[in-house]
């Protein structure tokens, strides 16, 4: 099996193609599965935080540039400058979710990750 920290991912496809390959497990049926339970659901949403976090970054870039043409010490400028560093430490924010580690487990699933320390992948964290 290839490394987690290597292996492709962010695909329900990858998942269908894992059962069928492994278990048998048609990929229309590991389809359904996964929209059914949402997972499909939750890598666009990972997908749309990843174009978020790049809409952000072209947003700080453009106050960086506002806040250079404004005056100094006006209104103005101080009501940019805070927006800004809102903006940034949100950014910063889901840029650390995003670039987490791909070994973690939600918290309101003990009983998945019990699963998965019982594998035969559960020992490689």
């Amino acid at each position: 099996m290839t490394d987690i920290n290597n292996a492709k991912q962010n695909r329900p496809s990858l998942i269908c193609a894992d059962l069928l390959e492994k278990h048998g497990v048609p990929e229309t049926s590991t389809a359904a599965v996964l929209m059914n339970r949402g997972v499909y659901k939750w890598f666009a949403v990972r997908r749309d935080i990843i174009r978020l976090k790049t809409v952000w970054k072209h947003q700080v870039c453009c106050y960086h540039v506002h806040i250079k043409q404004l005056r100094r010490g006006s209104t103005e400028r101080r009501e940019a400058a805070a927006a800004l560093r809102t903006l940034e430490l949100c950014r910063k924010q889901l840029r650390e979710l995003c670039h987490s580690p791909r070994w973690q487990f939600p918290d309101n699933d003990p009983k998945g990750r019990r699963l998965i320390e019982q594998s035969d992948v559960g020992g490689k964290a």
